[in-house]
């Protein structure tokens, strides 16, 4: 299926961009993290509308999922480019502080578990066999991902991330950081989420 096929070509964007970051973090390669984005999103959007009905849910039910859906998106956008100095992060390239403040907080990975919710209540909204795919496959990406990301990449790139590790949940929240997270959201002034405003 092509939309799986263009999901996966995101996700090699992803890993290129992080080995990158770890090596010479050359300035032609920093764009391959919004390729990654933007193949994604296509490839959504592509499955969203292709592929076998393999149910349709009633119209409360399928709004509803479409609302949870939409929840988990706006977190993920949040996650990913709000939560985080976006200048030094995804144009520089040079931000070497942990976040460990807010969502990150929660735990080493929150936008694992805003992305595969995304695409498990897309599913349910639409009952497309693609996006069934889509969710099993990309969350298998994702987990991948962020497995090397959080044992090989991270702890070379950011200063302090073995402490972080050892405090903070892998990509499932426990009490100690469900009780974190809403507390240092508040706090805004203690992050430490590297680096002041964005570039």
């Amino acid at each position: 299926m092509a939309g799986l096929l263009v999901g996966t070509l995101a996700f090699a964007c992803f890993f290129v961009y992080d080995l990158n970051q770890l090596h010479q973090n050359l300035r032609c390669l920093r764009w391959l993290f919004a390729a990654g984005c933007t193949l994604l999103a296509g490839a959504t959007a592509w499955l969203l509308f292709s592929g076998r009905v393999l149910f349709s849910p009633p119209p409360f039910w399928s709004a509803l999922a479409w609302a949870v859906c939409a929840v988990f998106l706006f977190l993920l956008v949040y996650t990913l480019f709000f939560a985080l100095p976006f200048g030094k992060t995804y144009i520089k390239g040079d931000s070497r502080r942990v976040c460990d403040t807010g969502v990150y907080a929660l735990c080493r990975h929150p936008g694992f578990l805003w992305l595969a919710g995304a695409y498990l209540f897309a599913f349910l909204a639409c009952g497309r066999a693609g996006m069934l795919c889509a969710f099993v496959l990309f969350t298998i990406y994702n987990f991948c991902y962020v497995a090397v990301q959080d044992r090989r990449v991270f702890p070379r790139l950011f200063d302090g991330y073995h402490f972080y590790r050892d405090t903070t949940p892998f990509v499932i929240p426990n009490t100690a950081s469900v009780r974190r997270c809403p507390r240092t959201l508040r706090g805004g002034a203690d992050s430490s989420c590297g680096g002041g405003e964005p570039d």
